[in-house]
């Protein structure tokens, strides 16, 4: 059950939402009125070069901030609760690492096919980053899925999904190493993440697959309820424990996968959105915990957006940095509060 409190916070989370995803298309280094940014997206504006800046950067990074955040801070929650570790996160698992070997090999990896090659031109096709991260990340997926067949403790498979990682960035530290400097540089500013650089077509697929990730994530709250009290407590319940964490697992690949084939590898969104939830609510309700880290991973997300474009001037920060600077200092405080999943 919701009681009253927790009602009236998610309906201020509601209100606020709206509010600054608003502020996406009104801030950045064009002003541009709100009556004309009103009649371009009803379509009754001739402003060609106002619209391009619309509907071509601002609408597009604003929907994929809201999704990316939802998607990025539930996934965070789900590995949170499976491996009851208040620092896992939603790259725990190494998936993202996937998503980034996939990437390397597309910009980095054209460094060492010859240039006429129908690879080479698959490669720079539009949609191969997204392609490449995607596949990536199935591939990580499939073999921690295949490792969770086997290994029963979470402590072991966070270990093994920590050692993937590790193993993977080794591989990806080594394209850099053997790589161009063009190509490196394309691969860094991937690195820095953004929700800018998406079309409004990317923008539905990333919804699409968003949508599906959430869903199964919702279908997990009671199974995730009965998790907070252990493993063992969960089975005397009637939980499939296993069964539960591979559809943890597969939720957080298609969302984290999804996320960082279109907008990067946002860094600690997931990790902090849970925590200030907790922080805020006071309660272990995995119900009320999952609907306000959806509102407020989107929230936060839209800021940082906002603040990445720096409002005012020509310059644009990349996302990462802005994401780190703000929770870098409250994963810190989580340490210090030495928060547990009793």
């Amino acid at each position: 059950m919701i009681d009253v409190k927790h009602t009236k916070f998610l309906l201020l989370l509601l209100v606020l939402l709206p509010i600054v995803f608003l502020m996406q298309l009104f801030i950045g280094s064009v002003n541009i009125s709100p009556k004309v940014i009103f009649e371009i997206l009803t379509g009754n504006s001739d402003e060609s070069l106002y619209q391009t800046i619309i509907l071509k950067n601002r609408l597009p990074g604003a929907l994929a901030a809201v999704v990316a955040g939802a998607a990025l801070s539930v996934s965070g929650l789900q590995m949170q609760i499976m491996f009851r570790n208040p620092i896992a996160g939603p790259y725990i698992l190494g998936i993202s690492a996937g998503a980034s070997l996939g990437v390397a090999l597309v910009l980095m990896g054209l460094h060492f096919l010859p240039q006429q090659s129908f690879l080479a031109h698959w490669l720079n096709m539009p949609f191969s980053i997204a392609v490449a991260a995607a596949v990536g990340t199935a591939l990580v997926f499939l073999l921690i899925f295949l490792i969770s067949l086997s290994v029963r403790q979470s402590v072991s498979l966070l270990i093994i999904g920590l050692m993937i990682g590790s193993a993977i960035s080794a591989l990806v530290e080594l394209l850099q190493a053997f790589s161009g400097k063009e190509e490196l540089q394309k691969f860094v500013l991937w690195g820095f993440a953004s929700f800018r650089n998406i079309t409004l077509h990317e923008v539905k697929i990333l919804y699409a697959g968003c949508a599906i990730g959430l869903a199964l994530s919702i279908s997990l709250i009671k199974p995730m309820q009965a998790l907070l009290g252990g493993e063992v407590f969960a089975e005397t319940v009637g939980v499939e424990v296993n069964k539960v964490k591979r559809k943890i697992i597969l939720s957080t690949a298609i969302l984290v996968g999804s996320v960082t084939a279109f907008c990067g590898p946002v860094a600690f969104v997931g990790l902090a959105v849970p925590h200030i939830c907790r922080s805020v609510l006071k309660t272990s309700n995995t119900f009320v915990l999952m609907m306000s880290s959806i509102i407020v991973g989107a929230i936060v997300c839209c800021i940082c957006n906002i603040i990445s474009s720096v409002p005012g001037s020509d310059m644009v920060l990349p996302l990462n940095i802005v994401t780190s600077l703000l929770g870098a200092p409250f994963v810190i405080y989580i340490l210090f509060k030495k928060t547990t999943f009793a």
